[in-house]
């Protein structure tokens, strides 16, 4: 039998041109190269450093910021709704409304102005769903860092939404 040789000449192989728009440095953006930045915020220290931490992402990808803020049911009476429980949960999304406003104004140094939402939901959900909606690249978010007992209990907001996020999610000890 007589075998035949085979070529080594390769012809080089040429990339498909992207579709992806070009960043700052006129390369495509890539899944690593994020455009809108989601970060849940509950107030804790936690969650405040996870907007440090996606403050200098922002810059560094020119990135939207949106911070999004999350009603917990158990803080907001559903059918059983007497008056004053109305008049608290009204509190409650002033409060956090307020918070909101004063966080984006002390972290205004990202390339867009930072956006800011406050919506009723079970927590890890509620960020998911959100996330999905607005098309958000990247969701950085803190960690408490329960174990243990509470960890078992409660779960871990983080955990849940890393596991049903469609997009990365960053989580900021």
């Amino acid at each position: 039998m007589k075998r035949s040789r085979v070529s080594d000449k390769r012809t080089p192989k040429t990339e498909p041109k992207s579709k992806n728009p070009r960043n700052k440095q006129g390369n495509a953006r890539t899944a690593v190269d994020p455009r809108r930045l989601l970060i849940p915020i509950d107030f804790s220290a936690g969650s405040l450093r996870a907007l440090d931490f996606a403050d200098s992402l922002a810059r560094r990808f020119n990135a939207a910021i949106t911070l999004v803020h999350v009603i917990d049911p158990l803080h907001a009476p559903g059918r059983f709704d007497a008056t004053r429980l109305r008049s608290l949960r009204a509190e409650a999304l002033e409060d956090a409304k307020a918070k909101m406003v004063e966080l984006a104004a002390l972290h205004s140094a990202p390339p867009k102005p930072m956006k800011y939402h406050v919506i009723d939901g079970i927590i890890h959900d509620a960020i998911v769903k959100f996330a999905s909606e607005s098309k958000t690249d990247w969701i950085v978010m803190g960690s408490k860092g329960q174990t243990g007992v509470k960890r078992l209990l409660a779960g871990s907001v983080a955990e849940n939404v890393v596991r049903h996020a469609r997009c990365p999610v960053l989580v900021v000890p």
